[in-house]
């Protein structure tokens, strides 16, 4: 494991798997949507990191994104398919996927909303569901710079106008459970959906789904990977 922000850094991984010996690396970074600050910037990390060492570092292969890998898609699926089977069989719905903003001119430039759209739309049709819609969250930093729209609480607002009182949050773009989930969508858009008079059921992010960990592993070990840095 290596991060940017937290021990273990990508140096001090470098510097361990160098003195162990490794001579080259294939390397899964942990974003399922190709854009600057989610993928490019681990790029440049890594080169960064293997310059700032004494000695010969690694040779890097990336694997390829995996936003529409079977394996991926079906982890998702099956963390959907847990919320929905506690829904009346009459009950409607809209599946609504999420994904993290980013500022529009660095979505210009790479192909992260089409790789979030195709994510969300691989699950709908694996559920044969064709009511679903893809919303943003967790915009940060300066106000007056635009980031990607719509955000998931304008949604559930327009939704709500629309007269849907049921919504099913399928959070695509993220892996974990971490703060932008038990915050961002747990309290701060399920408080928008009360208010609004929305049912608000999310479904799990993949974790440690056993389709998602056996896709990590048959990756790194078998599948073709990008360019060498």
């Amino acid at each position: 494991m290596g991060f940017r922000h937290a021990s273990p850094y990508l140096p001090e991984t470098l510097e361990k798997m160098m003195r162990d010996g490794v001579k080259k690396v294939r390397a899964l970074i942990m974003a399922p949507h190709q854009s600057e600050a989610s993928w490019d910037r681990y790029h440049r990390a890594l080169q960064e990191a293997g310059r700032s060492i004494k000695g010969s570092p690694p040779n890097i292969d990336f694997v390829q994104p995996f936003f529409n890998d079977p394996r991926f898609i079906k982890a998702v699926t099956a963390r959907a398919q847990e919320v929905l089977t506690s829904l009346p069989k009459d009950q409607s719905f809209t599946l609504l996927f999420t994904a993290h903003s980013i500022p529009v001119k660095m979505a210009e430039t790479s192909p992260y909303v089409d790789q979030v759209t195709t994510s969300a739309r691989l699950v709908a049709e694996k559920l044969n569901q064709d009511r679903w819609k893809v919303a943003f969250q967790s915009r940060s930093g300066d106000l007056r710079i635009p980031w990607l729209a719509p955000d998931i609480c304008d949604t559930l607002r327009s939704l709500a106008k629309e007269g849907e009182r049921c919504v099913v949050i399928v959070p695509v773009g993220f892996l974990s459970e971490h703060v932008e989930i038990l915050y961002d969508l747990d309290l701060e858009a399920r408080g928008v959906a009360e208010e609004v008079g929305i049912r608000f059921i999310r479904a799990k992010t993949v974790g440690d789904h056993p389709e998602f960990t056996r896709m990590m592993s048959e990756c790194l070990l078998q599948e073709p990977v990008a360019e060498g840095v």
